[in-house]
């Protein structure tokens, strides 16, 4: 099989920031709600690494982010070194996240966002539907089913995927 540019697009390494619960929770807690989703995260992060892509959680690397007037400040412009983000919606920093990231379109535009189905309706979710139309995207998922499968890894990886294509034909 010939090398294609498909080939060639999958070696660009991205840098990826991954938002969600706290990973204490799988280990504290890993058969409730916030520890599924702490494993899913960890999961999801570590699979992009070994991807060869820098994946990381926004509190691994505060410390290398110059200091700000506020945590919110300081937060955005770690956003902003980032090539895509990645937040799983269920957490009260990630709502928080959230809500900053669909209200500015520098940072809407390389966001995707996993919520639960069974929050349609409720303030994440109008920050989901903000974030697509500052051209960021989410997608709602079945909890436990996609966490229990490998549907949010395979739709991160989906949209990685595509990220690199468009990077390598710009």
């Amino acid at each position: 099989m010939p090398y294609t540019f498909v080939d060639a697009a999958a070696k660009i390494s991205l840098r990826i920031l991954v938002f969600g619960p706290d990973p204490k929770s799988a280990t504290l807690s890993p058969a409730s709600r916030n520890g599924k989703l702490a494993s899913k995260r960890l999961e999801i992060r570590d699979w992009l690494a070994n991807q060869g892509h820098e994946a990381v959680f926004p509190e691994d690397v505060y410390s290398a982010v110059p200091p700000a007037p506020n945590i919110a400040a300081q937060e955005v412009m770690m956003m902003k070194y980032f090539d895509f983000i990645v937040v799983l919606v269920d957490s009260p920093g990630s709502i928080v996240e959230l809500g900053v990231l669909s209200t500015h379109s520098d940072l809407a535009g390389k966001t995707h966002a996993f919520i639960d189905k069974t929050y349609s309706g409720g303030y994440a979710y109008v920050s989901c539907e903000l974030l697509r139309t500052l051209n960021g995207d989410f997608t709602q998922y079945t909890f436990p089913d996609d966490l229990d499968g490998c549907t949010l890894k395979r739709w991160v990886a989906q949209t990685v995927s595509k990220l690199q294509l468009i990077r390598y034909l710009a």
